[in-house]
């Protein structure tokens, strides 16, 4: 896996167009301070063919999670927002600044970001 950086988080999420119609396959509490997020989304870096990024948090202090089960069900037209400010990753699924982020559906807050990428 690769630690994402607050410099290459633009250049993530303009290549993935912020993971807009993503579909989320898996939520994993690790432990209380690691969270696993696999979803899908279309590569602009692979002709736009869909595949899939997992996220690993870790250090988390602070998180919105729903079960397994609703996953399926949650909006992800307006793709995550992925943002770093006061030393900490703030990933919510939506359109949301680090001062909003309790109002989304998902979210998560933590340390340290990496992901890493497989097809679909």
């Amino acid at each position: 896996m690769k630690p994402l950086t607050p410099t290459a988080l633009k250049k993530l999420l303009k290549r993935f167009d912020s993971f807009k119609g993503n579909e989320i396959c898996s939520l994993t509490i690790i432990s209380p301070l690691e969270i696993e997020l696999e979803l899908t989304a279309q590569d602009s870096a692979r002709a736009f063919d869909w595949v899939k990024v997992r996220f690993l948090f870790q250090g988390v202090s602070d998180a919105r999670l729903v079960d397994a089960s609703k996953l399926a069900y949650l909006e992800s037209s307006e793709g995550v927002c992925i943002t770093y400010a006061e030393n900490a990753y703030y990933f919510c699924l939506g359109s949301y600044t680090p001062a909003s982020y309790r109002d989304a559906q998902l979210y998560i807050v933590a340390q340290s970001i990496k992901y890493d990428e497989s097809s679909f």
